[in-house]
């Protein structure tokens, strides 16, 4: 793994998933349920997570690995040596240097959560194998691709509103923290270890799982890998501070806009190189430019010690004919008919693919072309919004119409939603990369929302059209004064 010296082969990074304790070496290969590559076990076999094999189901709940000795097996620690991490709860920033001290956040400046992340020598399963049942869904959380905060940049090179850094043989971590819940850990007498939290599982573990075992610091676990990265810092936008703000309350779309640059750029580098999607990792690094939170986009090799992707793909000039790429080829496509018809967010056709299966939740190819727009020093166009905001508009009216008196109106070229009666309110609706926050209002909002309440509403308030596709709950609670 370091490159120090070759074994009889490289050193294996294969997990094994066993469905029975281990006694012998056929032991070993007749109880083994499925291998998997490090970074993908951390989401397959991870406690709660069901593997089908052969009509069986295979509930994982633990970790378990073994050494041989002759023909017989031994127990070993299937935790491995623990990597001591912090983690933002305020930016989800990761900080990996070895420390335990207190560390506060270098982005948004709050406290940081300190807990170890293991990288598992193998997982077990409950060693019961029920038949399949379909009739339910097991909860499955990612390891996604992080690039800790402290590491460093490198050399920058400008393109418009992009900085491009090289980072060779950085240290990119994937991280399966439960939902920021982290695993609770007990020891059992076999020397396995199970993760006993009671939300990972239909079922209650038995009793002697939940209770008998030794109790370990809750933890996550995760892939430390060193391969080539891309870090583009988008620090330079026509906007305010130069950057997209990422923190919800700022700007909702941030991080779904950011991912979504990356999934388009991730497509074009994979017709550019001729490889395979799988071949290269996406990602954001919180960051903080002037007084926004954002995030940098990185692209990795998914190799370890990197395939020469991201040193190609770093260079200024195919960067730059990537960007351009996106905006006159696909850019056209996705809003020509029917894809601009069909898909409202996102799609097989246009984002979608299992590598990002976990981000689908988030992915727009609007505000993926927003983005683009942005690197490329053009400024956000409403219009490519429009046809989408006049339909959610309409859907809401439809909706929330039988509940509230709610009125469809242009006010200094924007659309919004007012209800006229009683003290009266409106929601102005902008563009889904504009900032919520007063102090960040540019002048087409700030003369929207003074004409309105011009017009005696005593409650105005901003939205896009992202909230109003997403949550228009939200919206609804305003009008109504909550």
């Amino acid at each position: 793994n370091a490159g120090v010296l070759p074994m009889f082969g490289f050193p294996t990074r294969v997990r094994p998933l066993y469905s029975k304790p281990v006694r012998t070496k056929a032991d070993a290969e007749r109880n083994r349920v499925a291998d998997r590559d490090l970074g993908m076990s951390i989401t397959a076999f991870a406690p709660g997570a069901v593997v089908v094999k052969d009509g069986a189901e295979h509930l994982a709940v633990g970790f378990a690995a073994y050494t041989f000795s002759g023909n017989k097996a031994h127990a070993r620690d299937p935790l491995g040596i623990p990597l001591p991490v912090h983690r933002c709860g305020q930016c989800g920033s990761l900080d990996t240097r070895p420390t335990r001290d207190a560390l506060s956040c270098a982005v948004c400046g709050e406290e940081m959560r300190a807990f170890s992340l293991y990288q598992p020598e193998g997982y077990r399963t409950i060693y019961s194998q029920p038949d399949y049942d379909d009739n339910h869904i097991s909860p499955m959380y990612a390891g996604y691709s992080e690039l800790s905060t402290n590491v460093g940049l490198g050399h920058e090179v400008r393109l418009r509103g992009v900085s491009l850094r090289l980072l060779e043989q950085a240290e990119v971590v994937a991280v399966n923290d439960n939902n920021r819940k982290l695993f609770n850990l007990s020891r059992l007498s076999d020397g396995s270890v199970i993760a006993p939290n009671r939300d990972l599982y239909r079922k209650p573990l038995p009793d002697f799982m939940r209770t008998g075992g030794q109790a370990l610091e809750p933890a996550a676990i995760g892939e430390v890998r060193r391969t080539d990265v891309l870090l583009l810092g988008l620090d330079a936008l026509p906007l305010p501070d130069g950057a997209i703000a990422t923190l919800q309350r700022s700007c909702p779309a941030g991080k779904g806009a950011l991912l979504s640059f990356a999934e388009l750029l991730r497509n074009a580098a994979k017709e550019y190189l001729d490889i395979e999607q799988s071949e290269l990792d996406v990602g954001l690094q919180p960051t903080r430019t002037g007084a926004t939170v954002s995030a940098r986009v990185f692209l990795a090799d998914a190799l370890d010690n990197g395939a020469g992707y991201a040193v190609e793909l770093g260079a200024a000039t195919t960067f730059d004919k990537l960007l351009n790429s996106i905006r006159d080829t696909t850019g056209q496509r996705l809003r020509d008919e029917p894809h601009r018809v069909a898909c409202t967010s996102s799609c097989p056709g246009c984002l979608r693919n299992y590598e990002n299966r976990f981000s689908h939740w988030a992915l727009d190819w609007r505000l993926g072309l927003d983005v683009v727009d942005l690197a490329l020093g053009r400024p956000l166009d409403p219009a490519n919004w429009a046809d989408r905001t006049a339909a959610l508009m309409q859907s809401f009216s439809d909706g929330y119409g039988q509940h509230i008196r709610v009125e469809q109106a242009v006010v200094n070229g924007l659309p919004a939603l007012i209800a006229p009666e009683g003290p009266g309110a409106a929601i102005v609706i902008g563009h889904p990369l504009w900032r919520h926050e007063d102090a960040h209002w540019n002048p087409e909002v700030r003369r929207a929302t003074t004409e309105l309440h011009g017009r005696g509403l005593a409650h105005v308030t901003v939205s896009d059209t992202y909230v109003l596709d997403r949550t228009p709950i939200k919206l609804f609670n305003a009008l109504i004064g909550q």
